[in-house]
């Protein structure tokens, strides 16, 4: 995945490094974002309302895609969602939301 947005020319940034005011700016500048489910995505909130997002995540998880589906719609956002396999079997309801996974990449669009 990262090969090939970095093939597109689009930068990798690591959200937990940065302060919260960098975040806040990165998502409110940004046009497109990409990347595992997870907390940074909370910054959608601060998204341009014409940036594209598209968020991965495992396919067994279906409470995650409600949760992003639910959270495009009430902040008008662009999201693509792309359920990935997993890796490993899924024992819990915690191994579930922390599942390593793969990423067909004819799946992913920008």
């Amino acid at each position: 995945v990262k090969n090939y947005y970095k093939r597109k020319g689009y930068k990798m940034i690591r959200m937990e490094k940065l302060s919260f005011d960098d975040q806040v700016y990165i998502f409110s500048n940004a046009n497109f974002i990409a990347g595992p489910t997870g907390a940074s995505f909370g910054n959608l909130i601060f998204s341009k309302k014409n940036a594209k997002i598209t968020i991965l995540i495992p396919k067994n998880y279906h409470t995650l895609y409600f949760l992003w589906a639910n959270y495009s719609r009430f902040l008008n956002i662009n999201m693509n969602i792309i359920a990935c396999g997993n890796k490993n079997r899924i024992f819990s309801f915690f191994s579930k939301m922390h599942t390593d996974f793969y990423v067909n990449t004819n799946n992913l669009k920008i």
